[in-house]
């Protein structure tokens, strides 16, 4: 990452597909899983250890979260809040970001790899991939059915059928990883206001390019977009979906609020940053495969038509 040299390519899992076969694939899969774990719970560690703990950092978010309230309102002299919680809570992000780009860059790898595994199995045995893909959709309708209406029938605790079922479906390459519940949490005061201002704070050192997207604007700079976009994401996951509820709330009251003050300072050009963040909720939408109304609840959509045109 640091130093920007290809490592890898889209050849590289076929050749291991070709040589080691599906298990040595599926294994691979299966290990970089557990690596996944392992970051993510170090990064527990180290959220307890420097930002819970660190009294200044503390205070940092603290009046951060009083700035910002409520989430439907605007923030007032929001450059000026928003860098000085940055330069305020510093300290913090190399590590954060450590773990970001290394868990982004695993998925990143476990994605490709299931495209790999998917791709295989459609060919050499289509039939198998049916049956699961199809016995798949026949067990989450009957699951939501249940939510539904009680009364119908379930796969119960003890039943390993959906233990058993994952086996395959994930040798098959018939899964998301942007989806997998790898660890279990508890309640983290701060998290999603931690999130958004580590995401701010990194928007300084990209740029985008009609070509390639999101880039680094120093090529020293260990950051890259999308191991940025799915770490992140991936992080959030792992919470309960009300902390994702406040840090889009978050990133869509940042975008207004700068939209609001280059308007009253008549600056006729959209911020970089500004665009960042639009970039990041639009790929996020796309990698989560949600609605757009979703993003469009804290970002008016005029917003979003508008800024794809100033590209």
């Amino acid at each position: 990452m640091k130093t920007h040299q290809e490592v890898s390519n889209n050849r590289l899992l076929a050749e291991i597909q070709n040589t080691l076969g599906t298990f040595g694939l599926n294994g691979l899969d299966r290990l970089l899983c557990f690596m996944i774990v392992k970051e993510l719970q170090n990064f527990l560690i180290m959220f307890q250890k420097i930002v819970l703990r660190d009294k200044g950092v503390h205070e940092a978010l603290k009046s951060l979260m009083r700035s910002v309230s409520p989430l439907k309102g605007l923030v007032a002299n929001c450059n000026r809040v928003y860098s000085t919680a940055i330069t305020k809570t510093q300290k913090i992000w190399a590590a954060y970001l450590d773990t970001i780009m290394k868990v982004g860059q695993m998925q990143i790898l476990r994605r490709q790899i299931g495209n790999e595994l998917n791709y295989s199995c459609r060919f050499d045995s289509k039939h198998l991939a049916a049956a699961l893909e199809n016995l798949n959709k026949a067990i989450l309708a009957d699951i939501e059915a249940h939510y539904q209406d009680p009364s119908l029938p379930c796969p119960k605790e003890d039943n390993t059928l959906l233990y058993e079922i994952t086996a395959y479906l994930e040798a098959a390459g018939i899964h998301n990883p942007l989806n997998k519940i790898y660890i279990t949490t508890k309640r983290l005061p701060y998290f999603p206001i931690v999130n958004f201002l580590f995401l701010i704070s990194q928007l300084p050192k990209l740029q985008y390019n009609k070509n390639s997207g999101m880039v680094c604007r120093k090529p020293a700079d260990p950051i890259d977009w999308p191991p940025l976009v799915l770490g992140l994401l991936t992080l959030l996951k792992q919470f309960h979906s009300r902390y994702t509820e406040q840090f889009l709330g978050l990133i869509g009251q940042f975008v207004r609020s700068t939209m609001e003050q280059c308007t009253s300072q008549k600056v006729p050009e959209m911020p970089a940053d500004v665009v960042g963040a639009l970039l990041f909720l639009e790929d996020y939408v796309r990698y989560t495969k949600l609605p757009r109304r979703v993003v469009e609840a804290h970002v008016p959509n005029f917003i979003f038509d508008e800024f794809r045109t100033v590209l």
